[in-house]
C-alpha cells in the first residue's frame, strides 16, 4: 500500500514542473482509478460539492469492502491496514466512517488539520452544499 501511495505522490507532486501537461489518471463512478488499488474522490475529482465528496468517501469504501479480493489478501496483522487515507478532509472523514462501519481497519493521514479544505476555505468563495 505505501508503494502505491508514493507512486501516486511521485505522479501527483514529484514531477511537478514536467514541460508537458500529465494525464489524470482515470476514475470510474466508484472512485476506482486506472492504477490498480487506488482510488480518488472529492475534490480532486474536480467537482468541488461538499455532499459529493462525502458521498464518494463512502463509496469508495463501500465498493473496496465488497472487493472479494479485499476479503483474500486480508491479514491478522495490526501493523497492516485494510485502507490508506490520504487527507482528512470532508471525503477522508467519510471514508474513515465508512470504513469503521464496514469493520476494515485503516490508516488516515493528514497533512495540516482535519478539515483543512473546510477551515482554510478562502473568503467569498462560493460553496455548494
Amino acid at each position: 500500500m505505501l508503494a502505491l501511495v508514493r507512486k501516486y505522490a511521485h505522479w501527483l507532486h514529484a514531477r511537478w514542473p514536467a514541460g508537458t501537461v500529465e494525464k489524470l489518471p482515470q476514475v470510474d463512478e466508484h472512485g476506482r482509478s486506472n492504477i490498480p488499488g487506488l482510488y480518488i474522490v472529492g475534490d480532486l475529482t474536480g467537482i468541488p460539492l461538499l455532499k459529493f465528496s462525502a458521498d464518494t468517501g463512502a463509496r469508495a469504501v463501500q465498493h473496496i469492502a465488497a472487493d472479494q479480493r479485499l476479503q483474500r489478501h486480508r491479514q491478522n496483522d495490526e501493523e497492516v491496514r485494510d485502507i490508506a487515507i490520504i487527507g482528512a478532509g470532508i471525503s477522508g472523514m467519510s471514508a474513515a466512517l465508512e470504513a469503521r462501519r464496514q469493520g476494515l481497519s485503516f490508516a488516515l493521514f493528514e497533512a495540516t488539520e482535519a478539515f483543512s479544505t473546510v477551515v482554510n476555505f478562502p473568503k467569498g468563495k462560493p460553496i455548494y452544499t
